[in-house]
């Protein structure tokens, strides 16, 4: 015979009971006892009570509030993720304007040639450590830094003849070279290069008689490039070079839609147009009216305006020809500065 009370794994609710009409003033406990066993080590041995469980319309109104408060909340997350990838972006800038500044140190303020007479296309040779890209590169720690977060896609994942279909690039890096699309890796590239920034190429220190650009627009010093407001240094682009070695002139045409960059020929109407502006004129951080990360001499980051790209000195004699900047612009550039 065992004592009265509960064993271990039983557990004992409690109800409030009404006593007798005779004594309405008081009330009284009654214990019942629960002999569904449970697992001492579940910690649900000391439960006191019944369980409970939700209705379905309570638990369709929890979910109608979380889902309320997501919609409330998912556009600031994906707004802050923009800005975090922008931020990012103007690091990466910053550290390969400062590289480049350290390469120019060590070769007495000339920048990199781009091109050397020789044997190669018109007469010139185009090599890995000519352009900035291999050139800056023992100035820079890690290739990641080449990459703007807010490219999620690389040109090697699309068509071969990316310059002359309506791709938009906007938010593709240059690259990877050696695969897919970019199978063959050109001279100025290495195996597995990837790049999302473009320089201003009329910084190169060009060879003389260059045969795509007269030589009197390339600042061939950095200290030259000092005398000039606003001389863009690296930006935003969907590709490090044009093989061509010129920059924007004043007279590039705006692209008719988003993100293109076709192929232009060799250059065929400088000073006025080259059709290079393509290359920069993309709303990678479209989350104001200045899209553009743009780096500067002095290692200032700022975002610029598509249309404000025309305004910048990109080359020595930009004043000469800026009649000769658009005045109309496509439609889908309204809104951006």
């Amino acid at each position: 015979m065992r004592k009265r009370g509960l064993e271990r794994g039983e557990h004992f609710n409690l109800h409030f009971i009404r006593a007798p009409k005779t004594d309405k003033s008081q009330w009284v406990m009654k214990r019942t006892s629960n002999h569904r066993k449970v697992d001492a080590g579940s910690g649900l041995a000391d439960c006191v009570g019944d369980s409970f469980a939700f209705t379905l319309v309570e638990l369709l109104v929890v979910i109608m509030i979380i889902a309320i408060l997501a919609a409330l909340l998912l556009p600031a997350l994906a707004q802050g993720k923009r800005q975090a990838q922008r931020a990012q972006c103007r690091s990466n800038l910053h550290q390969l304007t400062v590289a480049l500044l350290c390469y120019c140190n060590d070769y007495h303020d000339h920048t990199p040639p781009g091109a050397l007479p020789g044997t190669g296309m018109g007469g010139f040779r185009l090599a890995t450590n000519y352009v900035w890209v291999g050139a800056c590169q023992p100035y820079y720690k890690s290739p990641r830094v080449l990459l703007d977060p807010a490219c999620l896609k690389y040109r090697s994942d699309g068509p071969q003849n990316w310059h002359s279909s309506n791709y938009d690039g906007t938010f593709v890096s240059y690259g990877v070279c050696g695969q897919g699309s970019m199978l063959v890796v050109q001279s100025w590239e290495w195996q597995g290069e990837a790049v999302s920034y473009g320089m201003n190429e009329w910084l190169y220190n060009a060879a003389p008689g260059y045969q795509f650009a007269p030589g009197t627009n390339y600042f061939l010093r950095l200290s030259d490039a000092s005398l000039l407001p606003k001389v863009p240094i690296l930006a935003d682009a969907q590709a490090p070079d044009n093989m061509v070695e010129i920059g924007p002139c004043p007279g590039d045409q705006p692209p008719q839609d988003r993100g293109r960059y076709y192929f232009h020929g060799w250059a065929p109407n400088l000073p006025i147009e080259c059709g290079e502006m393509l290359n920069f004129s993309i709303p990678r951080h479209a989350m104001s009216g200045r899209p553009v990360n743009v780096s500067f001499l002095d290692g200032s980051v700022p975002n610029v305006g598509l249309k404000e790209c025309w305004s910048l000195n990109w080359r020595k004699d930009w004043s000469l020809y800026s009649s000769y900047i658009p005045t109309t612009w496509p439609a889908w550039m309204n809104g951006f500065q």
